[in-house]
């Protein structure tokens, strides 16, 4: 039965080619969420590090002004304000 034939045939050979761009999909997709993922845990290590720098600043800023406390050059509200 030729007449059913041919349109079977170009029928699977459409779902063929629909699978072969869902599997492209499906890869390009992935790529583009690992990168996503990549820069996104590249961008909060950055802002972990400014953080932890920040961080250490304010106890820097801190332990002078207990220094000055300390010695005597401010009064306590400037340590607490710190």
């Amino acid at each position: 039965m030729p007449y059913t034939r041919y349109p079977r045939v170009n029928a699977a050979e459409a779902n063929l080619r629909a699978a072969e761009a869902a599997r492209i999909a499906f890869e390009i997709e992935m790529i583009s969420r690992v990168q996503q993922r990549f820069y996104e845990l590249m961008r909060r290590d950055a802002e972990l590090k400014a953080a932890e720098e920040d961080l250490g600043l304010t106890k820097q800023i801190r332990d002078r002004m207990q220094i000055r406390y300390d010695v005597g050059e401010t009064a306590r509200f400037e340590l607490i304000r710190a």
